[in-house]
């Protein structure tokens, strides 16, 4: 009898157990699913989705519903998701953006970041009178700019290949670094310690990063491209390349903990020092990315939303204090003074891309609150004030977008209407394309953007490209759509020789600047005409710069001679059917842009950029340009080259061969 009570006993522990584990089995996927329908209703409504991730975390965590089972595991998956989160932005770390944008791209990363910092360090000493050390951590939280929704804002207005945008990438780049730099700070401030400890970590820090840009640039493409993976097989290089992208880490996170920095500076410069090769970004998308997207809702749900009081949120004092530090952003909405050209919509395009605070200002504060440099309502003040600049910024950022895009498609709507065949004989601004192709040159889009405002050119869509490999090779293509202020003429199908000659010296004048502007540049210019009456009539001037080598191309020699030449309807055979081939492929650009909206992105192109298109077809495009063959920097296999429309299209430019007399179709 004793024995059968006995097993009745564990047989109802046993089942108690069970029914425990499925309790808070079930409760963990509520959570889970919860995080995720918040995260799509706030991003539904306009907002970023981290600020529903985090609302559900503050409900659901231990100050107020404590519905969420092993609460100190899912913050230790929050700060997993951290340790991916620094690997994929020091993936993405763009070394030829910041040398194209140059001088201002350091100016907004770096004043953008200390100028909040400062006000933020202000009004917590003098505002809310905090001692020094709480202060600056602070003004540390102020300092940081919300990568991720900003890029996420002008991805979707396709401004990450216009000069604003990449101003804005190469610019977040420098707050990174300065935000990695600003953790080091508080970990050392909260161990504690003499003076070295605060410079030390800050000299070993940058030593690395230079290291790494060496690796990254010189060491790391050779590797693997010529050294190693051509001995592995095929199905097995991801799986290399990513471990190899894991043991970095596990090796450089140690490292700068122990010299004194931040373990997160060692899971950035393992992403780093891999920037610049295409197979560790292609393996990343593939098999990483999305579970570090998923983490990190553990991240803001877990390590924040668990975090907070709630009923601090209902006290006047904390939206008082919150209010007082969101004032701190018009030391971030300043930096759209930095845009260039400086027109309304790009002043404000810049500033409010860079007005939000992001990830690292969370990062910050909770380093602060675990070394007890602020108590609890300062921090919920600090959290609520980030979260305000998280939904009105992007918010804001839209409608700008949505304003610029308006205006642009006007400009565009104008172009054709202008060279329309209702338009013949009319004088009219004459439009042109300019195309350019070059090495990163120290700050060459502003000196291009300066020029152009020299010859009176006003821009009507600027787009630029290169792939994140082959760093240092002539890659760096800019397509550009300009209003000439100068310059009137009839639309014609063919034009007078007085107004033929006004033409070639306006081409030969703007080009001449563009080449005094971009050293060693091959740039091509024509005159564009997007209306459907003259879409036969091109007349193209192409210079080939000093080095007229394509990248990738072992020989040293170009195949095909530039293209130098009108395509008119009383020219030769050939001219005539180029023309013809020109406007054929011109319509079926135009049916196929009608029936498909948006076009698949390049995964060896970072940020990600749509393939190529043709500049004959009426449309000026958000996409990559093939002007000069990018499949020759994008590798052999084409990637960088269309096979639709597209392909058709490159029969309508007709060029010289170096050997015949006669025109060959390219």
């Amino acid at each position: 009898m004793e024995m059968q009570l006995s097993q009745l006993g564990e047989a109802a522990n046993q089942e108690y157990d069970e029914q425990e584990d499925f309790q808070r089995l079930y409760s963990f996927l509520l959570f889970i699913a919860a995080l995720w329908i918040a995260g799509k209703v706030f991003a539904r409504a306009g907002m970023p989705a981290l600020v529903g991730e985090i609302t559900i975390g503050i409900l659901a965590g231990p100050h107020f519903g404590n519905l969420v089972p092993e609460s100190d595991a899912l913050m230790l998956e929050g700060e997993l998701a951290l340790v991916l989160l620094m690997i994929e932005a020091g993936l993405h770390v763009d070394m030829e953006m910041i040398q194209i944008v140059g001088l201002r791209a350091l100016a907004v990363g770096l004043i953008g970041s200390f100028l909040p910092m400062g006000l933020g360090m202000l009004v917590a000493s003098f505002a809310l009178g905090l001692d020094p050390m709480a202060a600056f951590a602070i003004g540390a939280a102020m300092a940081t700019m919300s990568t991720g929704i900003a890029l996420n804002v002008m991805k979707a207005g396709g401004m990450l290949n216009q000069p604003t945008g990449q101003l804005v990438l190469a610019a977040a780049t420098v707050n990174e670094l300065v935000c990695i730099g600003l953790i080091t700070e508080i970990d050392a401030i909260v161990a504690g310690g003499p003076w070295q400890s605060y410079v030390l970590p800050l000299v070993i820090m940058l030593l690395l990063v230079g290291f790494m840009s060496f690796v990254a640039v010189k060491l790391v493409p050779c590797l693997l491209d010529k050294v190693i993976l051509p001995r592995i097989a095929k199905g097995n290089r991801e799986n290399l390349v990513l471990g190899m992208l894991l043991v970095a880490t596990a090796v450089y996170m140690p490292l700068c903990k122990y010299t004194g920095s931040s373990a997160l500076l060692g899971a950035f410069l393992a992403g780093f020092c891999f920037c610049t090769d295409e197979h560790v970004h292609h393996t990343w998308n593939r098999q990483v990315k999305r579970i570090a997207t998923f983490l990190m809702r553990f991240f803001f749900a877990c390590s924040i939303g668990f975090t907070i009081p709630v009923e601090d949120f209902g006290d006047q004092e904390v939206w008082g204090k919150a209010l007082a530090l969101f004032g701190c952003i018009l030391g971030k909405l300043a930096m759209g003074m930095f845009a260039l050209p400086l027109t309304k919509n790009e002043f404000l395009t810049l500033s409010f891309a860079w007005g939000s605070w992001g990830e690292f200002s969370f990062i910050l504060a909770l380093r602060a609150v675990r070394g007890n440099l602020l108590e609890g309502r300062n921090y919920s003040s600090l959290v609520l004030a980030v979260l305000i600049s998280i939904i009105i910024c992007p918010t804001a950022l839209r409608c700008v977008l949505t304003r610029s895009a308006r205006e642009a498609n006007a400009c565009i709507e104008l172009a054709k209407h202008e060279t329309d065949a209702c338009e013949a004989g009319i004088v009219h601004n004459v439009y042109y394309c300019l195309q350019t192709r070059s090495c990163a040159q120290w700050g060459q889009q502003g000196a291009l953007l300066s020029v152009l405002g020299e010859v009176d050119c006003k821009i009507v869509d600027f787009r630029s490209f290169h792939p994140f490999h082959h760093v240092g090779t002539q890659h760096i293509v800019n397509e550009l759509y300009l209003k000439d202020m100068r310059l009137q003429l009839a639309l014609a199908d063919q034009l007078d020789p007085t107004d033929q000659h006004k033409l070639d010296g306006r081409t030969a004048e703007i080009l001449s600047e563009i080449l005094r502007a971009l050293h060693d540049a091959e740039v091509k210019i024509f005159r564009w005409q997007p209306g459907s009456g003259t879409v036969d009539l091109i007349k193209e001037v192409h210079h080939p710069g000093n080095n007229p080598c394509m990248a990738g191309d072992p020989s040293g020699e170009p195949s095909v001679e530039p293209p130098v030449n009108s395509i008119r309807r009383d020219g030769s055979f050939h001219e005539q059917l180029a023309a013809q081939r020109a406007h054929d492929a011109m319509e079926r650009s135009m049916r196929w842009h009608h029936t498909e909206a948006t076009r698949a992105l390049d995964d060896y192109c970072y940020p990600g950029t749509p393939r190529a298109h043709h500049e004959l077809d009426g449309y000026v495009h958000t996409d990559a340009h093939d002007a000069f063959d990018l499949s020759s920097v994008n590798g052999s296999d084409g990637r960088g080259a269309d096979t639709g429309s597209d392909s058709a299209s490159r029969t309508s430019s007709t060029s010289f061969s170096n050997t015949e007399d006669e025109p060959s179709q390219v």
